[in-house]
């Protein structure tokens, strides 16, 4: 068998393997909408096409080829689903729905000519480079690229608009989507340059599919800075690596071959042998890469969690020792230092919780609690600084509810919406919670229903759906309260969910308050 095609089909292997990858991501991570389905349709489309071209270019009958290679019709929803799902991420959907509906439309009546017409769109396939057999345009073959391309510029100029004209997260976020569509068009039109006989190898364009996933799926999934910034860039780094070590096997390949023809008698083993050397030790050096940054990750928990807490616990026996022999004018001062020492004590905590959340085996204490009693404590806990702003709490205390949870964790939820619900509330408004028993639809069990409203500055309509992103914090909210982290609830959401609950938010928009609904499974 050619090794020059053995090393092309190996290179689209791996395109599939990332694609059905980046489908059970999206699965997983993205939230429901028009923008995850038309973001799946999209790899679906990745996927016939990475396997019908493959397949199509290596098998030996012409007339078989042609009829593989027929899939590739699907490639006309590739730009489309790709743009829908960035103008529904972006919240310009409804802006666009001419645009989008005109482009469906259009699609599918291309798509349904050439299945009527199968010869307009490919001929019989013949052996072109080293390609048993390959793609022969028919006559209206151009119809389907200049499509592909006039909705490609079409989206690339109103993307370039949008960068122009957003701040902040999402002027990066667009950064991420134009860089990755860069590089996915650049490559994945690599396999288009032979079809019209120019010798341009399309072994080259196997790198679509991870250049163009990798920054795409984390602008996609998430919105925050840090999150791209680091996680995004350094995945990017690591597919170029890839790329480059691919790069080198090719031209190693191309050498080995020149070799034997060269010197009949030269042991193939030994080239062989060399090239998986190489291999192995290109396997080693991204593990090791990738394995540094986990080993860095945990001895920098590890400091946070043994430094920090060790000299911020003798703070604290400090001030109880210095109250007791201190004057009441002192106090005062004391109090403030206590409380600037208990903020930096959450926040450490809070940067512990933040990275062993990340991981799924990260340990809970499970076990029946009493939440009625627990959220009575919490409640109390922030009662202090809502007199403080005049905010009034109404709350009936409650009687023993019992859940199954981890009883810390749960805790800090419950203080998480409180202090946010008393931070951006103004002086003289209400804090509500209305605690209740709901029948769940789909189990035998009970839900307990915990809904916490205020009368404060509420969400804009159009960032609702940001609000449990790890880092994100809406706008009203930076100027209300500048030392949140935005952490807060995306912790909160993390821990409801791996109790089994729901949480969701609620608010008409701006100064028109805000309200938090947790549902946990009541214990049997």
């Amino acid at each position: 068998m050619n090794l020059h095609l053995l090393l092309h089909d190996l290179g689209y292997v791996i395109d599939l393997m990332v694609a059905i990858f980046m489908i059970g991501l999206i699965s997983y991570k993205a939230k429901p909408g028009i923008s995850k389905v038309t973001l799946i349709i999209a790899f679906i489309s990745v996927i016939i096409f990475v396997v019908s071209h493959s397949l199509g270019v290596s098998v030996t009958n012409s007339e078989l080829s042609r009829k593989i290679l027929m899939f590739n019709l699907n490639d006309i929803f590739m730009p489309l689903t790709i743009a829908h799902c960035v103008f529904a991420l972006l919240g310009k959907a409804q802006q666009q729905k001419k645009i989008i509906i005109a482009s469906y439309t259009v699609a599918f009546g291309i798509l349904v000519f050439f299945i009527i017409n199968p010869s307009l769109f490919l001929l019989e396939s013949t052996p072109k480079l080293y390609f048993p057999n390959y793609y022969v345009p028919g006559k209206y073959y151009w119809v389907m690229l200049l499509f592909f391309f006039s909705l490609s510029v079409y989206f690339f100029y109103w993307m370039i608009k949008q960068y122009r004209i957003a701040q902040g997260v999402e002027k990066n976020r667009i950064k991420y989507f134009f860089i990755a569509l860069i590089l996915g068009y650049i490559f994945g039109s690599i396999d288009f340059l032979l079809i019209y006989n120019i010798p341009a190898d399309p072994l080259w364009g196997a790198l679509f599919v991870p250049l163009f996933s990798i920054p795409f799926i984390y602008a996609a999934l998430q919105y925050e800075i840090m999150d791209i910034s680091v996680i995004a860039k350094k995945s990017f780094v690591y597919s170029l690596m890839a790329g480059a070590i691919g790069v080198v096997l090719s031209i190693l390949n191309y050498i080995n071959t020149i070799i034997i023809r060269t010197y009949p008698t030269f042991p193939d083993w030994a080239s062989s042998t060399f090239f998986a050397l190489i291999s192995a030790i290109a396997v080693i050096l991204i593990w090791s890469k990738l394995r540094e940054a986990d080993i860095l990750k945990y001895e920098f928990m590890n400091v946070v969690t043994h430094k920090f807490r060790t000299p911020l616990t003798s703070i604290k026996w400090t001030i109880e020792n210095m109250r007791e022999s201190a004057t009441p004018a002192f106090k005062e001062n004391i109090d403030q230092i206590e409380l600037a020492n208990s903020r930096l004590v959450d926040l450490t905590n809070i940067l512990v919780n933040l990275s062993s959340s990340d991981d799924r085996t990260y340990e809970y204490t499970l076990m029946k609690i009493d939440i009625g009693s627990l959220l009575n404590e919490c409640v109390s806990y922030v009662k202090n600084k809502s007199k403080i702003n005049n905010i009034d709490i109404v709350y009936i205390e409650q009687p023993e509810i019992f859940v199954v949870a981890d009883s810390q964790k749960i805790k800090f939820v419950f203080q998480t919406l409180l202090d946010n619900a008393v931070s951006y509330s103004p002086k003289g408004g209400k804090i509500t919670i209305d605690v209740k028993k709901v029948d769940s639809r789909f189990s035998r069990n009970s839900n307990l229903s915990i809904k916490i409203s205020d009368t404060g500055i509420g969400i804009p309509k159009d960032e609702i759906r940001y609000i449990f992103t790890k880092f994100y914090r809406a706008k009203n909210g930076r100027k209300a309260d500048t030392e949140g982290m935005g952490i807060g609830l995306y912790l909160s959401k993390r821990i409801i969910e791996r109790h089994e609950g729901k949480i969701t938010v609620e608010s008409e928009g701006e100064d028109k308050g805000t309200a938090l609904t947790i549902t946990l499974p009541l214990a049997k």
